[in-house]
């Protein structure tokens, strides 16, 4: 960290399970008020499972840019192992001059520099793939938008979301 206003972390996680539990992973593609569960996989028992998930995040001062990636892997009591990929890349700018605040590992509200408040564009691109060996499932998502915070703890959000696989 360089000063409040640039700095880079990375993060790095893993997970491991034992055997004899129900596992069912099932995803809505926008939002949750679509029903449809694009990406589900049936309910199974596993044997065990492992996970792990690499992170990085920095800021520029009004910069800022995200990535994440997640690999799990379920071994089933019976058949073969259900593999779960997906990634993120972000980045966002803000027109009026702001910066991301970072506290404990989190966002932690934006500051407008000016009683007109704060504007911020941003883009996303996400993809999921579910490798079940007796079928397999893969979504793509890009997000682009664009955010105003009025006030430090509000913030109005006008998202296009478009799904592509």
């Amino acid at each position: 960290m360089q000063d409040k206003n640039h700095l880079v972390q990375i993060g790095l996680g893993y997970l491991t399970k034992g055997g004899g539990d129900d596992f069912r992973f099932r995803q809505r593609l926008v939002s949750h008020k679509d029903a449809t569960r694009h990406l589900d996989t049936t309910q199974f028992e596993i044997d065990g499972a492992d996970a792990y998930t690499v992170d990085a995040m920095g800021v520029f001062g009004s910069f800022h840019a995200m990535a994440e990636y997640n690999d799990f892997t379920a071994e089933r009591t019976g058949g073969s192992d259900v593999d779960i990929t997906g990634y993120a890349v972000e980045a966002g700018y803000f027109l009026t001059g702001e910066s991301l605040k970072w506290k404990k590992g989190y966002t932690s509200g934006i500051s407008p520099k000016s009683s007109a408040g704060a504007w911020q564009i941003a883009a996303r691109f996400e993809t999921l793939e579910i490798d079940d060996s007796a079928n397999s499932d893969e979504a793509d998502k890009w997000t682009v938008g664009v955010n105003y915070y009025p006030t430090k703890n509000t913030r109005l959000m006008l998202n296009y979301d478009k799904v592509t696989d």
